[in-house]
């Protein structure tokens, strides 16, 4: 009896395990598989080869009229089990000024108005919205109004951004610890959009590229991401083995050279 009473219990501990990192709405639809990554990843603002083995997604839609734009992004993502890492790759249809952001309203109830990056994330997936804006000189914030708001150290482990003013493209590179449960095998919802104004400070949104138009803080209604089990890797680099060093036996070089030099006193003999 007390075999069969440990049983039930272990059995009820490995289920209420597997329910704390199984997320909700599972039905929604999902934007695909975030493959299971564990080469270890560099967060630098920079394309880490690994994410060519990631999850892309377009984040060049129009989020609908009259913000109609020509910048184009992908999206790349990655998980360890442990964070998730999320790479914006980005061609803006206007110039990039890296300075060019008023901080004072960086967590304004209208900060979405000047050009920026956002990135929504409902890591239970029961409409608890996390929003963060993000910059192309590194500077980062939680938006008000959602869960993240105050608290970028708990939501955010590294953000990096590069950049080419002259090309008027830039990444931004997010590590964000799992949280709320999220882990393997869990549907986490997900959001992206891109502001490129003409002019930062124009006080409007003039066109917005996005990965789910029309959608912007509407977390119920987002496409998932699913955060899988399966393993990628890349493959091991190809090491030529050193050539073998020449070596010389001296007693073969002196059973040679005697060869050589009775040949040779035999042919002056001849002569």
């Amino acid at each position: 009896m007390k075999k069969i009473l440990a049983l039930a219990m272990t059995a009820g501990m490995l289920l209420c395990s597997m329910a704390t990192t199984i997320s909700a709405a599972p039905d929604k639809g999902s934007y695909g598989e975030v493959p299971l990554y564990k080469g270890g990843i560099i967060v630098d603002g920079q394309m880490d080869e690994a994410y060519s083995l990631g999850l892309k997604i377009d984040a060049s839609h129009d989020y609908g009229e009259p913000w109609a734009t020509d910048t184009t992004a992908d999206i790349y993502m990655l998980h360890d089990a442990e964070y998730l890492y999320i790479l914006y790759d980005v061609k803006s249809a206007y110039d990039i000024d890296p300075t060019n952001y008023n901080f004072d309203n960086a967590n304004a109830d209208d900060h979405w108005t000047g050009s920026g990056t956002e990135l929504f994330i409902d890591w239970a997936n029961d409409a608890t919205l996390a929003k963060l804006g993000g910059w192309i000189n590194g500077q980062f914030w939680g938006s008000t109004g959602t869960a993240c708001a105050g608290q970028e150290t708990k939501y955010v482990a590294e953000y990096k951004t590069t950049y080419d003013v002259a090309a008027k493209t830039y990444m931004l590179e997010w590590k964000l610890p799992m949280l709320e449960g999220a882990g393997i095998g869990s549907e986490v919802g997900f959001n992206a959009m891109i502001t490129s104004n003409k002019d930062m400070f124009n006080g409007r949104q003039e066109t917005i590229c996005c990965t789910a138009p029309g959608l912007a803080n509407n977390s119920a209604d987002y496409l998932n991401i699913t955060l899988t089990g399966v393993e990628v890797s890349l493959p091991e680099p190809i090491v030529e083995e050193p050539a073998a060093p020449q070596t010389f036996d001296m007693g073969v070089i002196a059973a040679v050279a005697a060869v050589v030099s009775a040949a040779g006193y035999a042919v002056s003999k001849k002569r």
